[in-house]
């Protein structure tokens, strides 16, 4: 017998307007947390554990490529701050989000890199072009449905991106993996969003450029005689 939970999974009707749903679903949402793998063609698998908490604060902590670099986008200063070897580590850069730097292999931007972002382009592309929902299929142990949006003609959004398939999960309409499509047909990139965890309470201090990291020791007040002895 299917456990319950996977029974109604599969019972679910789809919403008339998937991209539209799952948007307004993010925009209910709070905060997220969630461990993004991706590969395309001009760079290798990157694994990053990304963290959103409105109003689009971000922090992206690097496992592969550039493993321990930390960077947190501030909306409120507009500029990232950069941790090449881990946060608290030397050196500190202050960066404004369209730096070369910090931009993705496609020319994402970091105040550009959240969920709601993604879904936001997938909807420009489905304005003039085409939606078709090719029915409820399992990514992994998760039920999602899969949606393709392909512009009109040779439409193209930021990236070079004219076609995109979504696998949303049937529960939440959160993303479980994309994958972005050059006119050719080329695969452009494929992401997974593993260890998904929605309306997640997450400190402040993780999204600050000044707060100290976790574990770092507290600064010691040293007495006026010892500072005028030194």
């Amino acid at each position: 017998m299917l456990p319950i939970a996977m029974t109604l999974a599969m019972l679910a009707a789809p919403p008339a307007d998937p991209l539209g749903a799952a948007q307004a679903r993010f925009a209910a949402l709070g905060s997220y947390e969630v461990t993004i793998r991706s590969s395309g063609d001009r760079r290798g698998a990157e694994v990053i554990h990304y963290l959103y908490r409105r109003p689009d604060h971000v922090r992206m902590e690097f496992d592969q490529p550039h493993h321990g670099a930390v960077i947190v986008y501030d909306p409120a200063s507009r500029r990232a701050v950069v941790w090449p070897f881990g946060q608290g580590h030397f050196p500190r850069l202050v960066l404004s989000p369209g730096n070369p730097l910090i931009r993705g292999a496609r020319g994402q931007r970091i105040d550009q890199s959240s969920v709601g972002a993604l879904l936001a382009s997938a909807q420009a592309l489905q304005a003039e072009g085409k939606t078709s929902l090719e029915g409820q299929t399992m990514v992994g142990t998760q039920h999602t449905w899969h949606v393709v949006v392909t512009g009109a003609g040779n439409a193209e959004v930021a990236g070079g991106i004219h076609r995109y398939d979504l696998w949303l999960a049937t529960g939440s309409l959160f993303p479980v993996k994309v994958q972005s499509r050059d006119v050719a047909g080329q695969l452009l990139e494929s992401v997974r969003f593993d260890d998904v965890r929605l309306n997640v309470p997450l400190a402040a201090r993780l999204f600050d450029p000044r707060a100290k990291p976790a574990g770092a020791p507290a600064a010691v007040a040293v007495p006026s005689t010892q500072r005028a002895r030194n």
